[in-house]
């Protein structure tokens, strides 16, 4: 991260552990901020789902958000059981 950090005029940081992690997924979110990366991390990393204020947040494990395995996919295999609530 100093590395990207210093190529682009900033100083370096001390950051390790937890406090790397957290820096490194915030430096992601910014500057992938309207790429759509931010649900697929989230679901990546276990974690929930935020919603607009006023609304219950999704487990990463709703059905919402788990999708469904398509009709081509389920013929091809029988021995496959779709995602619960499909």
């Amino acid at each position: 991260m100093n590395e990207l950090r210093t190529k682009r005029g900033l100083d370096a940081v001390s950051f390790s552990g937890a406090e790397l992690l957290n820096e490194i997924l915030l430096q992601r979110r910014l500057e992938l901020g309207q790429e759509g990366h931010r649900f697929f991390d989230l679901k990546r990393r276990g974690e929930t789902i935020s919603k607009p204020a006023g609304r219950t947040p999704v487990s990463y494990e709703d059905f919402r958000v788990v999708a469904r395995i398509s009709e081509t996919q389920m013929d091809a295999n029988k021995n496959l059981e779709n995602n619960p609530g499909y």
